[in-house]
């Protein structure tokens, strides 16, 4: 009880801390109301960008890289083009999180939009720069001011859901991945298409131009969410990436899409074993895909109504299980066929859809609880969307790590050897299974220490 008491006094005082540190007396204004109409247009809107975002992302994957290599660029640095994107978008997206406030979550909006689809028109008109070194650099710093646009974009867009659907987080996420997961798998014939119609330019002329008319869009019909508080940012980045829910919900999140990305660059070769045609690898990709995307609304449901903490528990288990048997694993003594190779992926999907889709609501739940404090006077109702700006920010950022982790174990040991992918693979399945009792004990710590106020998980 003492010891309870005390840990108490000291996140009240670490707290009161932060909002002493700031020098400003401005009390929140309260957010204005949204209607429904304004809700409903907003999430057309986010999810017609986020098809189109992941479009850009999955284009060039089709053609750019023999374009790249008539330029007599490396296959070492292609991979660092094809990397430099996700990498800016785990830089800025935090520092996106930071400055929000400052910005407005609308404009912020708005800015992302328009930098990704300009600078996606000015990527199709990098061949007509002579010279290797002048093409990879343009190439780096062109790809990774679209990560910049995307990860701003991607981050006030988690922010301004989290603020005005609270009540069906999951769900609106769940919905939004599904758009996102079709623009993944219809880029590269998109970008193919385009490519045979018009050469290296068309496909990202149009896909810029379609972002960009809808920068403008949003920027006319997403209302606004002011924002005037009181909180200390920068400490509050800090306190927010101590606490140990974030952490470890974050931690896992780079396990479970490190998962999916790995088999990215190297499940192909290891289906290839299989005789399997071209055709059928791609339709075996197409369910990897398929079942994250089509379970991801159906999951975010279920985890609104139900509870977030038990269905990422669930997913990181089933996660791990899974990873055993794709490979097999070299300790599980089974033969690997089509059948099993199609069960294991079907059933990797479902569990990464299980495992992901409730990290968001849950952090945003942990950030909340403990800076959205009334009593304390330290974050009111509009300083909330602090709160939610930061954790979106910090959510983005553990997202894209894990696809760059995973596609760095895909290039170097998914296809080097059937050994060393069916050793990787069961390794990021223990990590998922460890990762998913950590999370079983949190829950038990946080419900021990709760128990006085028992809040639902």
């Amino acid at each position: 009880m003492a010891e309870n008491k005390a840990s108490s006094d000291s996140d009240t005082a670490n707290l009161i801390e932060l909002k002493q540190d700031d020098k400003s007396n401005h009390e929140p204004v309260k957010k204005e109301g949204i209607t429904a109409n304004q809700r409903s247009t907003s999430l057309v809107i986010f999810l017609y960008n986020a098809a189109v975002v992941s479009i850009i992302f999955s284009l060039l994957f089709p053609f750019f890289s023999p374009v790249a290599l008539k330029k007599k660029v490396s296959n070492l640095q292609i991979g660092f083009i094809y990397a430099i994107y996700p990498m800016t978008k785990v830089v800025f997206s935090p520092l996106v999180g930071m400055s929000m406030h400052k910005i407005g979550l609308k404009y912020t909006i708005w800015i992302g939009l328009f930098l990704e689809g300009g600078c996606t028109i000015l990527y199709g008109f990098l061949t007509l720069i002579n010279g290797t070194t002048s093409f990879l650099c343009a190439c780096l710093v062109v790809r990774g001011l679209q990560g910049v646009g995307a990860g701003t974009y991607q981050t006030a867009v988690f922010a301004f859901v989290a603020t005005t659907f609270k009540e069906s987080l999951a769900t609106v996420v769940g919905v939004i991945e599904v758009a996102s997961v079709l623009g993944l798998m219809a880029g590269p014939s998109l970008g193919g298409i385009f490519f045979n119609l018009g050469g290296f330019k068309l496909p990202f002329i149009v896909s810029g131009s379609l972002l960009l008319a809808s920068s403008f869009i949003s920027f006319c019909a997403i209302p606004s969410i002011p924002y005037e508080g009181s909180a200390s940012i920068k400490k509050l980045m800090l306190y927010v990436l101590c606490l140990p829910r974030v952490m470890i919900i974050g931690l896992g999140l780079i396990i479970q899409i490190a998962s999916i990305a790995f088999l990215e660059p190297s499940l192909s070769i290891r289906l290839q074993s299989l005789s399997l045609k071209t055709g059928n690898i791609g339709l075996i990709f197409l369910l990897l895909i398929g079942s994250y995307g089509l379970c991801a609304p159906i999951i975010g449901c279920i985890a609104d109504k139900t509870g977030h903490r038990l269905i990422i528990i669930v997913g990181s288990i089933a996660l791990g299980v899974s990873l055993q048997f794709l490979g097999p694993a070299p300790y599980i003594n089974i033969k690997m066929t089509v059948l099993s190779s199609i069960i294991a992926i079907a059933s990797i999907g479902i569990s990464v859809a299980l495992a992901t889709v409730p990290a968001l609501p849950d952090i945003l739940r942990g950030t909340t609880a403990r800076l959205v404090n009334v009593q304390i006077g330290y974050c009111k109702e509009a300083d909330s969307v602090v709160a939610y700006a930061m954790a979106s920010g910090i959510f983005s950022s553990f997202y894209c790590i894990g696809q760059i982790v995973g596609h760095t174990l895909g290039g170097a040991f998914g296809l080097s050897s059937s050994h060393d992918f069916r050793w990787c693979s069961s390794a990021l399945g223990m990590l998922a299974i460890i990762q998913g009792f950590v999370v079983i004990l949190l829950t038990i710590f946080e419900a021990w220490s709760n128990r006085k106020s028992p809040q639902p998980l």
